[in-house]
């Protein structure tokens, strides 16, 4: 069965939790390490400083070593930093074709009370959207980029009055998170607005079920280059190893949701889809991959080089389900069992895959 290109996918039921005990990080004195030329490399460089290390980090891109090596002398934002790990730094958004909600939203969609306890599905796999403050330690970040220091991420703030939550930002979140969930709704992860907590995050090993990636969505306060985000490749459970959205201010939701499931798809090990021409590909009429630059186009989904041009065949759907696996087929394909539409009704599924009968 062909997996390929996933259909625009339909909204999953809430699973609403009460909201309590939200702790909102306030702003602090940026903590960014000057740059270090060794902290990341690229090109070239990127490939000699690999050396041995080049089939582990091929095999964490889900990339031959030759295809690795081509896309980092093609693709100037996938860096390698100092241990062998890869990473991509991501530009600021730049508009792409005819932009439909390039501003943010500005009325929650449900109570303020359901906002920082929103979740897609119940599963113990989380992508949590983490718009309230952040203190990151001990991870890759650190040793590379903050001298091994902890350093805070804000939390989102779009009117210069951070501590606070306006309509308008619960609006924000809100929005953001309908976006990510309809983007994971074929897999058997839970996007939340909830925090679960470091161990609801972390990978133990074997027998432990309940893991995932933190997206930390705020100003950026510690890296020392200009990027709309940064996120490392394959580390979806790997120690609360957060990506980021560097959203705030002026930010529009379309950005900070199309970022945040770019970011993760990193987190999944998916590279960028782009052409001979250009790292991320815009896009075509109203469609572009999430992968690459899908800011301006109206459907946006997961992609397996169905385009003219593609430098990116990855089937983007099939790795993520490698991490999560599919969510149950929620109509069966056969007519003895498909679900009724009773005249007048409306009825929501979800298509998780190409071939989806």
């Amino acid at each position: 069965m062909s997996r390929s290109i996933n259909p625009r996918i339909r909204f999953f039921g809430l699973a609403l939790a009460v909201a309590a005990g939200v702790t909102f990080v306030p702003a602090q004195q940026a903590t960014a390490a000057p740059p270090d030329a060794s902290a990341q490399r690229s090109g070239a460089a990127a490939i000699d400083a690999l050396g041995s290390r080049m089939d582990a980090a091929a095999k964490s891109a889900h990339l031959t070593v030759q295809k690795l090596k081509e896309t980092l002398l093609s693709d100037e934002s996938l860096k390698v930093d100092r241990d062998g790990h890869l990473l991509y730094v991501d530009a600021k958004p730049q508009q792409s074709g005819t932009s439909i909600t390039t501003g943010s939203a500005t009325t929650p969609v449900y109570d303020i009370s359901q906002t920082f306890a929103l979740h897609s599905k119940s599963s113990s796999l989380k992508i949590y959207l983490d718009f309230t403050g952040h203190t990151t330690s001990g991870t890759r970040w650190n040793q590379n980029f903050s001298g091994g220091q902890p350093f805070t991420t804000p939390a989102y703030d779009s009117n210069g009055n951070r501590g606070t939550w306006s309509s308008a930002e619960h609006a924000a979140v809100q929005s953001t998170w309908l976006s990510v969930r309809e983007d994971f709704a074929p897999f058997n992860v839970d996007v939340t607005t909830q925090d679960p907590g470091y161990e609801g995050l972390r990978y133990s090993g074997a027998g432990d079920t309940a893991y995932g990636v933190r997206v930390v969505i705020g100003p950026n306060t510690w890296y020392p280059y200009s990027a709309g985000g940064v996120g490392y490749v394959d580390t979806f459970g790997a120690g609360d190893t957060p990506v980021y959205v560097f959203g705030d201010g002026s930010a529009g939701t379309k950005f900070i949701a199309e970022a945040s499931s770019h970011e993760t798809g990193h987190a999944f090990g998916l590279s960028h889809d782009g052409t001979a021409t250009a790292d991320y590909y815009g896009g075509h009429g109203y469609w572009a991959p999430i992968m690459g630059n899908s800011y301006g186009r109206p459907v946006t989904q997961w992609s397996a080089g169905e385009y003219a041009g593609a430098n990116n065949t990855q089937n983007d759907l099939n790795l993520i389900a490698r991490y999560t696996g599919w969510t149950g087929d929620d109509y069966a394909g056969t007519t003895a069992t498909a679900g009724t539409l009773p005249a007048g009704t409306r009825r929501y599924g979800t298509i998780n895959w190409t071939g989806e009968v």
